[in-house]
Order: structure tokens, then sequence, then C-alpha cells
């Protein structure tokens, strides 16, 4: 049921209920007539404060998350995530950032090594402490974890970044017990990450890439 339908039933509700509490006492004002016109009064105070902040609030979600969605710099991001940190809204706008410093971080390792270094470890600063955050949200928690993997794979932190995919995997394994359903798109990645860490050719070749 949407929040509105059950706004709806909750005012029409208390109408009702207003209508009943008038016919039982306008026969008089008596001593607990006021007792009840008091406690109807009070929770009518009580339900408008509720509708009011739980209304407001909605709106500032929105509005926040909008944000997030029409952001299209890495200082946009920044300003929607310093503004509120220690949110659910904080944390997806760090999520991005570090999404776009993977990316871009990949992009330039084989023409500016030193640049794609520090955006890699930025990266994967910001992943693992968004996994933290995201710990109840198992797909965003593996998403966290595998960006975290491959961002220290490919700065040459091959023991951090094993750990992290093993990580993703046992996450993943742990989701499809209770959902009854295949793994994920993260656990993919992570298995993907830990074959490549497995061939010792590869691992030579990113050792090389990556050597200062």
């Amino acid at each position: 049921m949407k929040a509105e339908q059950r706004k709806e039933l909750e005012t029409n509700s208390l109408v009702r209920w207003l209508q009943e509490l008038f016919e039982t006492v306008k026969g008089g004002p008596s001593r607990n007539t006021w007792i009840f016109l008091g406690v109807a009064g009070a929770i009518v105070g009580i339900w408008f404060i509720w509708w009011y902040t739980s209304t407001t609030a909605t709106q500032r979600d929105s509005e926040l998350w909008l944000q997030v969605d029409q952001a299209t710099s890495l200082d946009d991001l920044k300003k929607v995530a310093d503004a509120n940190r220690g949110t659910t809204v904080g944390s997806v706008a760090e999520m991005q950032m570090a999404r776009i410093k993977l990316r871009e971080g990949l992009g330039e390792i084989y023409r500016d090594s030193k640049k794609a270094h520090e955006q890699l470890q930025e990266a994967a600063g910001t992943f693992e402490k968004v996994a933290g955050q995201f710990e109840g949200i198992s797909l965003l928690s593996q998403e966290a974890l595998v960006g975290a993997g491959e961002a220290r794979e490919a700065t040459g932190e091959f023991d951090k970044a094993r750990e992290l995919y093993q990580r993703v995997i046992k996450k993943d394994s742990e989701r499809k017990t209770r959902e009854r359903t295949g793994p994920s798109l993260y656990a993919t990645r992570a298995e993907a990450g830990l074959k490549r860490l497995e061939n010792t050719k590869t691992l030579d070749e990113l050792k090389i890439m990556l050597k200062p």
C-alpha cells in the first residue's frame, strides 16, 4: 500500500473516531465529557505532529536523492556526502564517488600510473568505508567490497584484494542460502578476481606494470 493511501485511511479512521466520540458526549458537558475531549485533543495534536514530520521528512529525502541522481561531478557528490554524513544518502553519494574514481583510475593506469595509483587508493578507501555502512544491505555491501578488491588489485595489493574478494563470496553464499537465489553479479566479479590472482603469469604482469 502506498504511503498516500495509508495516510488517507488513517485520516478517515481518525475522523470516524471523533464523530463517534461526539455522538457519545453530546448529551451534556459532564466531567467525563471534558476528559474525553482532552484525550481527543491530545490525540489529534499528536497525529498532526506525526503527519507533518513524516511529510516533511519524506519530501526532504526525495530532494536529497534527487541531488545524488543529478550530480554531474565529483565535487557535486562530495557536497552531498559532506552535508549528509552518517546517512544512507551520504553513503550512496560516497559510493558513487568511489565508482567514478575506480573507473577513472583503471582508465589512467597505462597513461599516468602515479595519478591512477592515487585515484585507486582513494576509491579503495571509500569503498571499504561504505561497505561497513551498508552491512545490512547485502548487495550494496558486496559491490563496495568487490570495488575495493579491484582497486587494491590494480595497485598491487594482492593479498588485500584476495581477502576482499573472499569476503564478497562468503557474503553472497549467506545471501543465496537466505533468499534461495543464484550468485550475484558482484560474487561473479569476485570469483573472476580470485582467478586472476591465482594465475602466476597475470600476477607477474601486474607487478611489472605497477612497479614504481
